[in-house]
């Protein structure tokens, strides 16, 4: 097989089968919670492989977010954990000065809609002045900077890594239909998810599963494992689905 990664894997003569790597930025999202301990060594490996394939092209960019981080006592925040930025920035980001897991808020409904509503074309997302963290939350940066370096040309791709329904801790909330609306206004953006089982769909009146917002874009959903190696895989087929053409 050969992966997307600008080299000839398969030894056919044709590097990426002919394919050129497109400009292509990577946004990902990981839940920080403590329910998430299982899960994120093998979170964070998979990143860290998945990365490294692609340490030389320089046409991909990388971010990274996470959340909830604990802040002080009572506090928990959602974090720009760096910008959309080289491999390098990037990759040291997931190997260096992170956070222990910790929190309950799980705020990814909101990470995934202040991400994107600078470049959204959807017709009313409520604007940034009018939104406020409710209690005991918070963003680092604040709402009104809580912007990624987009490129305006580039392919976008957002991966969301998380064990729980999506939730909103923006007043007012984020639900699950701003987030959809938000995605299918942003141009050449595909989601990701991975998610378990019980995170994977709605349920009752909680619209918060997530593979419809996966869906929404024409992206999928994965499940959340505890295995990189499978994760891995996973990754470069979403990568192959995006990147290369």
């Amino acid at each position: 097989q050969d992966n997307c990664n600008g080299t000839d894997e398969d030894c056919d003569g044709l590097v990426d089968s002919g394919k050129e790597l497109q400009e292509t930025d990577i946004l990902f999202i990981v839940d920080w919670s403590g329910s998430m301990d299982d899960e994120i060594d093998a979170v964070t490996q998979a990143l860290s492989m998945f990365a490294a394939n692609y340490a030389d092209q320089e046409i991909i960019q990388w971010g990274l977010i996470i959340g909830p981080v604990k802040k002080g006592i009572n506090k928990e925040t959602l974090r720009i954990q760096n910008d959309l930025t080289n491999f390098q920035t990037f990759i040291t980001s997931i190997t260096t000065n992170l956070p222990e897991l910790g929190g309950a808020k799980e705020m990814l409904f909101d990470a995934v809609y202040l991400s994107l509503h600078a470049i959204t074309s959807n017709v009313a997302p409520t604007p940034l002045f009018a939104l406020s963290w409710s209690l005991y939350t918070d963003s680092v940066p604040g709402i009104n900077d809580f912007k990624l370096n987009w490129r305006k040309d580039s392919k976008k791709v957002i991966i969301i890594f998380t064990d729980e329904l999506g939730q909103s801790f923006l007043s007012p909330p984020t639900s699950q239909d701003d987030v959809i609306n938000s995605i299918k206004g942003t141009p050449d953006l595909k989601v990701y998810t991975f998610t378990n089982e019980l995170s994977k769909e709605n349920i009752g009146f909680n619209k918060g599963g997530w593979e419809s917002v996966a869906v929404s874009s024409g992206g999928k959903w994965f499940e959340l494992l505890s295995d990189p190696v499978l994760m891995y895989a996973s990754l470069l087929e979403i990568l192959d689905d995006n990147i290369c053409e």
